[in-house]
């Protein structure tokens, strides 16, 4: 986990902190990708975590913050937390590089993914993902996000070899047209998704 070092408080010192900054509402927020779980059961697996950039004031000011993506228990920023990852502390653009987290919750419970954004000197930030805006107010709800089922595991394994050979008879031939990437419109679509999810 990343935390606050030396170096970002050198650097808050040398940053104005406008209490009144509030980040870009054209920011990328908090995504993630799960990974087949290596420990065999059903309550546990990994998934890369990552964020932005996020312009940290949307009015410019000269401010420097962090970006935090948390899983949830839950539905709202307020409920408790499986797994969180957090940026480097970083002058007026905020970013999460792909980040490796491990998440453990109770079966059939519900996982929210959360976007906050913590501004040095200046308070925090939540993701409103229903009136989609920043809030001061942690008691906003956060993006639905589903652990993978039994059934999507499967994915894992057709994907890449399915995809591949896809790619390779592009542009199709006839009615049927193939994109580069693999991807069949209608019939099957190959990674990265665009939906949410494998076809």
């Amino acid at each position: 986990m990343i935390r606050l070092t030396a170096a970002a408080a050198l650097l808050a010192a040398a940053v104005p902190l406008p209490a009144t900054a509030q980040p870009s509402p054209e920011s990328l927020l908090c995504g993630a990708s799960w990974m087949p779980s290596p420990f065999g059961e059903p309550d546990r697996w990994v998934a890369h975590v990552d964020a932005g950039p996020v312009v940290l004031s949307e009015t410019g000011e000269a401010v420097a913050g962090r970006v935090v993506c948390t899983f949830v228990e839950g539905y709202g920023h307020l409920s408790p937390p499986v797994a969180v990852a957090r940026s480097v502390t970083t002058p007026g653009v905020a970013q999460l590089p792909p980040t490796l987290v491990e998440l453990q919750q109770e079966p059939q419970a519900h996982v929210s993914l959360c976007t906050s954004v913590e501004i040095l000197g200046g308070g925090t930030y939540y993701w409103d993902a229903i009136g989609l805006a920043w809030s001061a107010d942690p008691a906003v709800d956060c993006w639905n996000w589903f652990p993978p089922g039994p059934e999507d595991k499967v994915f894992d394994v057709v994907d890449p070899v399915l995809c591949e050979v896809l790619a390779g008879l592009s542009p199709g031939a006839g009615p049927v047209t193939i994109e580069p990437d693999g991807d069949v419109p209608g019939v099957w679509e190959c990674p990265p998704f665009t939906d949410g999810g494998p076809s």
